[in-house]
């Protein structure tokens, strides 16, 4: 049987391969992969059927309630691309992070990319915190050559997305983005690349559940 929950909460900066790491952890474990875009029409759908029917009145969890409107099947198969350059800033998701993290951790199994998830979600059971990182200039040029951009736009990309993402962290949470202690794993995805990342993190969480039950 299944774990009843499973969360692994990566949290990372742009370019050391965040969204390709998180998609293969979810098809290997069959796990919903939920992303900040995914979130913000979570947040969305749910403000809709709240206004229509009233918060009091609203009924079935987040999970089962936004399945009916947004498909959240595995990631089998899936083909990788990167996550669009120009999304959603991460404070617009401020005033919805912590209800609809917290609804997923409880209801769920999924991988979770950014989001503030690993700060708002530690020390839960059944969460695995990631933070992935690597060196700034692996970063830039990582970065160019996915999205075509010439050395400057790269480098403002990836240096842009570090000051947003400290910012919304401290908003979200008080906790410091990116401090090794935050995290229960952290991963240099230019020193070992994306493959060895993924047998990493699956090594650690099969080591954490043979400890829980040898504890048990």
């Amino acid at each position: 049987m299944p774990d009843p929950s499973l969360i692994i909460a990566i949290s990372r900066q742009r370019g050391s391969g965040g969204a390709e790491i998180g998609r293969r952890l979810a098809d290997h474990l069959d796990l919903r992969y939920v992303d900040r875009m995914l979130l913000r029409h979570a947040a969305d759908f749910l403000q809709t059927q709240d206004d229509r029917a009233g918060a009091a009145s609203a009924s079935g969890s987040w999970w089962s309630r936004l399945g009916e409107a947004v498909g959240m099947g595995g990631c089998a198969g899936f083909s990788h691309l990167p996550p669009p350059l120009e999304s959603l800033r991460e404070s617009e998701l401020l005033g919805v992070e912590e209800r609809l993290l917290n609804d997923i951790a409880e209801h769920g199994r999924a991988v979770i990319i950014g989001c503030g998830a690993a700060q708002v979600l530690k020390g839960r059971p059944g969460v695995l915190s990631v933070f992935l990182h690597a060196p700034t200039a692996w970063r830039i040029e990582r970065v160019r050559e996915l999205y075509g951009l010439d050395a400057a736009g790269a480098e403002a990309a990836v240096r842009d997305s570090d000051r947003n993402r400290c910012r919304f962290i401290q908003q979200l949470t008080g906790a410091q983005w990116g401090g090794t202690g935050s995290y229960d794993l952290t991963l240099d995805t230019s020193a070992i690349g994306v493959e060895t990342c993924v047998e990493v993190v699956l090594d650690t969480l099969t080591r954490t559940r043979s400890e829980m039950k040898s504890e048990t």
